[in-house]
């Protein structure tokens, strides 16, 4: 369900259903995995949807109820009141830690507390902006570019981009391939690649 590279270059991934003794999340070690089930702390999760790290090194994984801080010695649980019935549905649909020690937060849900949300000092925030309401919308993928802007994608309504207090708006009218986004990257030479379900741009 997710993927991440680490600090030091330990892959981690998110899967979904998992039993009991394999955990939702796990990471690379050499030629085998090694999961984390219950006991780590994430019986709560039915699948780590999500996945990030912060400036301090700690993991956030988000599930379909819950958003999980974790590091291997301590683990926080924070519950939006907005996944409280969401079992096996779409969550936290995705993250991006920023340098001052917030994180943003994509939910694959709009409505109050949710679909784009700032969580800083264990508040959350949206973002009210003329044109823009952070969430109304359906997000679908998260990513911070080498700029600092945050790229987000959605459900139906293709992407935005928030920067600097500023918001731009791409979708299919203005050339993007489709309106469904599914994930972002960004290559070596700056470049922003966005894949929706009907291409890669």
């Amino acid at each position: 369900a997710s993927i991440l590279e680490d600090r030091h270059g330990k892959i981690w991934f998110g899967v979904v259903g998992p039993s009991d003794e394999s955990g939702p999340f796990c990471h690379v070690v050499e030629s085998a995995t090694r999961c984390y089930g219950s006991a780590a702390g994430t019986a709560a999760f039915r699948a780590a949807q999500a996945l990030t790290e912060d400036a301090r090194g700690d993991l956030w994984i988000g599930g379909d109820t819950v958003l999980l801080r974790w590091n291997s010695s301590s683990h926080t649980e924070f519950r939006p009141g907005g996944l409280k019935d969401n079992h096996s549905q779409v969550g936290v649909s995705g993250l991006v830690a920023m340098p001052d020690g917030s994180l943003w937060v994509g939910f694959g849900k709009a409505g109050p507390g949710l679909g784009l949300q700032r969580l800083a000092d264990r508040r959350w925030e949206s973002v009210k902006l003329p044109g823009f309401d952070s969430s109304a919308l359906i997000v679908t993928a998260l990513r911070r570019d080498r700029h600092g802007a945050l790229w987000i994608g959605t459900l139906d309504d293709g992407i935005y981009r928030l920067h600097n207090q500023a918001v731009e708006h791409f979708d299919s009218t203005r050339g993007l391939s489709g309106d469904y986004v599914l994930n972002f990257a960004e290559d070596r030479g700056g470049s922003f690649w966005v894949g929706s379900t009907q291409g890669w741009d």
